[in-house]
């Protein structure tokens, strides 16, 4: 091969690597015009409402970026920030992304939770989901790496990311509270997975995904994760956890889990007719909630009989 067929190879491997792996624009918040992050929505306005800026107290280089829950006239806005290509939300991706990772420091108000999450889409359609909330005040830039799980093989067209604040136990609501602020630095996304029993990227982030099969008959998987020791209030991380099915009026009809778990990822198994009360289940919704130490969060199924 000549040296300049080589030259052009070799060129095309750096373009290609940059293409893979800097999809987010402006991760470290480097570029700002106008107050605004580049790349970036806020809810700021103007010489009106700024929830979101720049700020000097970076994990590297030069900038950040800082976001406060703020009142305005009685109501608490949350400062909430996702990358954008033109006027849509989104980023035009091409490959398959299986985890996201970042740098983020966290001081919340009367349990105010920090939540990241990214969603991949296929035409409009989720395919791919991670990401989690957290709790404690975090007041060093804290790693951390969320895997993304999809669930179809298609590749992705888009990919939305969103950082905000979000109320006790998940809910993304006003019950916020003026004052939260984060810190955020040095986002990635990678083509490869983060490992549990890679010390240098354990998962940080609290995550109850989405049940799947969902609807399903007669049984479906709840996946979630523990985050790593540095959230608990033990310095082994062991938790005790509870995994419980509610019906529509919040009677409990099954208690899939009660026992203490190490920081990981877990995955169980709920079969209609296995557990108690749930063997004479009737088609419709239910919900499924788990809760480790302070947090809860609670999500919707459906059940097709």
């Amino acid at each position: 091969m000549s040296k300049c067929m080589y030259k052009i190879f070799f060129i095309a491997a750096i373009l290609l690597q940059q293409i893979i792996y800097a999809q987010i624009p402006n991760p470290s918040f480097e570029n700002w015009t106008d107050g605004e992050p580049d790349g970036w929505f806020t809810p700021n306005v103007p010489g009106f409402l700024t929830v979101v800026e720049q700020t000097t107290d970076a994990h590297s280089g030069s900038f950040a970026v800082r976001g406060e829950v703020k009142s305005l006239s009685g109501f608490n806005i949350p400062p909430a920030i996702t990358p954008a290509e033109g006027e849509e939300p989104g980023i035009p991706i091409s490959v398959r992304y299986y985890s996201l990772s970042g740098y983020f420091k966290f001081f919340p108000v009367e349990g105010d939770q920090l939540t990241i999450s990214v969603g991949m889409y296929k035409n409009g359609n989720l395919i791919g989901y991670g990401g989690g909330y957290i709790s404690a005040t975090t007041s060093n830039y804290t790693y951390f790496a969320e895997n993304i799980t999809y669930i179809t093989e298609e590749i992705p067209d888009t990919l939305i990311l969103m950082i905000t604040i979000c109320g006790v136990g998940g809910t993304i609501d006003l019950s916020f509270h003026a004052g939260t602020v984060y810190y955020a630095d040095d986002l990635a996304v990678s083509t490869n997975p983060v490992s549990v029993d890679d010390n240098g990227s354990k998962l940080n982030l609290f995550s109850l995904k989405q049940n799947y099969p969902n609807p399903f008959n007669p049984t479906t998987k709840i996946k979630f994760t523990l985050p790593h020791s540095s959230y608990s209030g033990d310095e082994q991380g062991v938790r005790s956890v509870t995994l419980k099915v509610y019906d529509i009026l919040g009677n409990e009809v099954a208690s899939l889990l009660n026992e203490e778990l190490a920081p990981g990822i877990y995955e169980v198994e709920f079969s209609v007719g296995s557990f108690g009360n749930a063997a004479d289940l009737s088609s419709g919704v239910y919900f499924y909630q788990l809760q480790a130490g302070d947090f809860i969060e609670t999500k919707k199924m459906v059940l097709m009989r």
